[in-house]
């Protein structure tokens, strides 16, 4: 965006906001995403591509109701980055009933964070990283979207101690 005035009597004063990518949407190609969620124009081969990508983007996400979604989507993944949590994000998700799906660049596994409270369910996801630090290829899925609490999916079986640190009612 840029702006022109005139000053009397010799100065001509030029105003330009830029708006830089947060992101990059995968919809009908790639589009970079500014923070407030509106598209930039799109991604071309010799463009920067170290951004985390939103995947699950619709039409409907392109106008000013759906650009809230857009928005949030590059709200969590700045929180990630951040926090450094789990080596920022890779990729986030939109899913319409699940809500944002975070995809950390360490992990690779999908983590359903649902629609809010970020920042808390970032602090269980450490504290679940933690529990598993060493066999994290063993997880094949973590949803954070129930309040309080964490289902961790896995291929075999649970973390050891899992069941001494649940009586002791450590809250995960």
């Amino acid at each position: 965006r840029a702006a022109v005035r005139r000053e009397f009597p010799r100065r001509v004063v030029i105003a330009v906001t830029e708006r830089r990518p947060a992101a990059i949407a995968v919809l009908n190609g790639m589009q970079y995403v500014d923070g407030a969620g509106r598209l930039l124009g799109e991604v071309r081969q010799s463009d920067r591509l170290d951004y985390p990508f939103i995947t699950g983007v619709e039409g409907h996400h392109l106008d000013g109701a759906g650009r809230a979604v857009l928005r949030r989507a590059v709200r969590l993944a700045r929180l990630c980055e951040e926090r450094g949590s789990a080596g920022g994000p890779s990729e986030i998700h939109i899913d319409p009933a699940r809500g944002l799906v975070l995809v950390p660049r360490r992990l690779r596994v999908p983590v359903t964070m649902g629609w809010g409270n970020w920042r808390r369910k970032l602090d269980r996801l450490e504290r679940i990283l933690a529990l598993w630090e060493g066999r994290e290829g063993e997880l094949v899925a973590v949803n954070l979207a129930p309040h309080r609490s964490a289902v961790v999916q896995t291929r075999r079986h649970p973390a050891p101690g899992w069941e001494r640190r649940r009586e002791r009612g450590i809250e995960i």
